[in-house]
C-alpha cells in the first residue's frame, strides 16, 4: 500500500511538472490579447482547469451563477478548463446577443470530438455557420416546421400526447393498496414521446 502511494504521488508530480510549462504558454498568449471591453472574469480560478470546481459543488450550477452573477453583474467570464466562457444573466445583454451581434455568436466550437459525431460538421445542430448550415436551416423551417407541416401532422401529436397522459394517469392511480404511488420521472415519458413522434413520423404511420 506505502508502495501504491509513492507510486501515485510521483506520478501526480510527473504530471504537474509536465502540465506547468504548458499552462505559463497558454497564460502568455491570453495574455497578448487585449483586455479592452472585456467582461470580468469570476475569481477561484484554478491553473489549468479554471472554475469547472466551483460548478461541481454541492450547489446546482445554476444557483452558483446566479451567484456569481449577483457579485458580478449581468456579464461576466468564467473559465472551463483553459477556455473562456461568457455567463449573460440579464434579458437585455441576452436580446443584444441574439439580436445586434448574432453573428459573432451564432457559430460553434470546432472540437475534434464535434467533427467526428458530426461527420465533419454535416449535422445541423453540430455544424458550422455557413452556406451549407443557412441552406439545411432553410430546408428545415420550410419543410419540416412549416405551420402547414405541423397542421398536417396535428393529429399524430395529439394521439401521442393522448397516450402519454393515459400512461401517467394509470401510473399516478391508487393500485389498491392503500399506498400513495411513487413519484414519476417525467424524462422517460418524455424521451418515450419524442422517440414515437419521431418513428411515426420518418414511417409515415398517421
Amino acid at each position: 500500500m506505502d508502495l501504491l502511494t509513492w507510486q501515485l504521488a510521483a506520478l501526480l508530480s510527473l504530471l504537474v511538472i509536465l502540465l506547468t510549462p504548458f499552462y505559463s504558454l497558454i497564460s502568455t498568449g491570453n495574455k497578448r490579447i487585449p483586455k479592452k471591453n472585456l467582461p470580468p472574469q469570476a475569481a477561484g480560478g484554478w491553473p489549468l482547469i479554471g472554475h469547472l470546481r466551483l460548478l461541481s459543488g454541492p450547489e446546482l450550477p445554476h444557483i452558483i451563477l446566479s451567484d456569481l452573477a449577483d457579485k458580478y453583474g449581468p456579464i461576466f467570464s468564467i473559465r472551463l478548463g483553459v477556455h473562456s466562457a461568457l455567463i449573460v444573466s440579464s434579458w437585455e445583454t441576452a436580446k443584444e446577443c441574439f439580436t445586434t451581434n448574432d453573428m459573432i455568436f451564432c457559430d460553434r466550437p470546432r472540437t475534434t470530438a464535434i467533427k467526428h459525431m458530426s461527420y465533419d460538421f454535416a449535422m445541423f445542430g453540430m455544424g458550422k455557420y455557413g452556406p451549407y448550415w443557412r441552406e439545411l436551416r432553410k430546408v428545415s423551417v420550410q419543410k419540416l416546421l412549416s405551420n402547414r407541416k405541423i397542421e398536417t401532422l396535428g393529429h399524430l401529436y395529439i394521439s401521442e400526447i393522448r397516450a402519454l397522459m393515459r400512461s401517467l394517469y394509470n401510473s399516478c392511480t391508487d393500485n389498491g393498496d392503500g399506498k400513495a404511488p411513487p413519484p414519476l420521472e417525467m424524462r422517460k415519458f418524455l424521451e418515450d414521446l419524442t422517440l414515437k413522434v419521431m418513428v411515426r413520423e420518418l414511417r409515415g404511420i398517421s
